[in-house]
């Protein structure tokens, strides 16, 4: 005698039980993938404003989108000077600094920056340009960003040394050196 069982083929052709419940897929993680995979272009970037908006969003998203939107480009660039064309991406890359810089965005270890040599890059030269004077449009608070840091301190791989106070380096530093 065979059992009856309530199956269906997924796209892949496997075979999975219909009677089980699908896990529920939080809309925020689900938002902040998207916001990772999604290419800057001036269709998606209501899109990019509106997810990166919303509580939830984590630290590691928000700067990988920050990184995607290739903010190297208008660094240097007094906001008056921006072409027209890249002021609402612009726009979007200033919103980004902010909220990292006044703590809107948490970190989330399940939820890491994809590539984060170009940010401890970005860090990196942040503080050289201090050192020589100069300030970028964008610039985060070291402190803040230290758990995207340190987790690439942490791989063994080129050293980023973020130096804000010593109170920083001797208390908060270690704990997210591991």
């Amino acid at each position: 005698m065979l059992a009856t069982m309530s199956l269906m083929h997924d796209l892949n052709g496997e075979v999975e039980d219909a009677s089980r419940p699908l896990p529920a897929v939080d809309p925020v993680v689900e938002n902040c993938r998207r916001a990772r995979q999604m290419p800057w272009t001036e269709e998606n970037l209501p899109e990019l404003r509106d997810i990166l908006a919303h509580q939830g969003v984590d630290l590691g998203t928000a700067l990988t989108v920050f990184m995607n939107g290739n903010p190297l480009k208008y660094n240097m660039t007094p906001r008056d000077d921006v072409p027209e064309k890249d002021r609402a991406a612009c726009a979007l890359l200033d919103a980004i600094c902010q909220r990292v810089n006044c703590g809107f965005y948490l970190p989330d270890a399940s939820r890491q920056m994809r590539d984060c040599r170009g940010f401890c890059q970005w860090v990196s030269g942040q503080q050289a340009d201090a050192r020589n004077g100069r300030r970028g449009r964008w610039c985060f608070n070291p402190v803040l960003v230290a758990p995207m840091i340190a987790e690439y301190r942490a791989s063994g791989k080129r050293r980023c040394i973020v130096r804000d106070s010593s109170l920083f380096r001797k208390h908060v530093l270690p704990l997210f050196q591991g």
